[in-house]
């Protein structure tokens, strides 16, 4: 296969594209105040060129002072950006008048609870007999799909359920308890969860 390339561009083509690309940047270049000096390197000028340059942004003359402290009370007063109003900003942390203000209501706090809360009730997979399923399927299906499930330990579950008519498989959080019982359904055998 022969690849064909684009036939070469003369010295004065390139030129005349080069000076069309210009041309159509050039109110672009203007908006952002290019300096002339580079315009005129580029054989542009306001002399050579029928587009009028649009005005120009101006760069202020001093540069701004950035202040050397941060002081709210300086904003202004309320409204708009900048705080002012009743905002303060203490000098020095007071622990009688933090409690003055907490009394009067006048402070947001966030109390630690004197007490350990329960992370979660815990809920137990219960595991009931069926007719349909073999002892060594409902084995399988413990082995593979409950973590840490031994091959002994879901023999003597299976075994139970059989005997009795239900068994538990373990106890876990809700959202782990429902799904290791989803599972378990999914594949064909009959499980629940109950509160501990």
């Amino acid at each position: 296969a022969k690849h064909s390339f684009p036939p070469p561009i003369s010295p004065a083509t390139m030129f005349t594209r080069s000076t069309l690309l210009l041309v159509a940047l050039l109110p672009i270049a203007s908006a952002f105040n290019a300096p002339v000096a580079m315009l005129r390197s580029a054989s542009v000028t306001r002399a050579t060129c029928h587009v009028p340059l649009a005005h120009t942004a101006q760069m202020p003359e001093a540069p701004v002072k950035i202040p050397d402290t941060f002081n709210p009370a300086e904003w202004g007063g309320g409204g708009g950006l900048g705080g002012g109003g009743d905002f303060k900003v203490p000098d020095s942390f007071n622990p009688a008048q933090f409690e003055a203000e907490k009394k009067a209501g006048a402070v947001g706090l966030l109390e630690r609870p004197t007490q350990r809360t329960d992370p979660g009730k815990k809920f137990k997979v219960l595991l009931f007999n069926d007719e349909k399923n073999t002892r060594q399927y409902v084995i399988s299906v413990l082995v593979n799909y409950i973590p840490g499930m031994d091959k002994e330990t879901a023999k003597r579950i299976t075994e139970e359920a059989h005997s009795t008519g239900m068994s538990i498989v373990g106890v876990w959080m809700y959202e782990m308890a429902e799904g290791y019982s989803d599972i378990l359904k999914s594949n064909g055998l009959r499980s629940d969860i109950e509160e501990e």
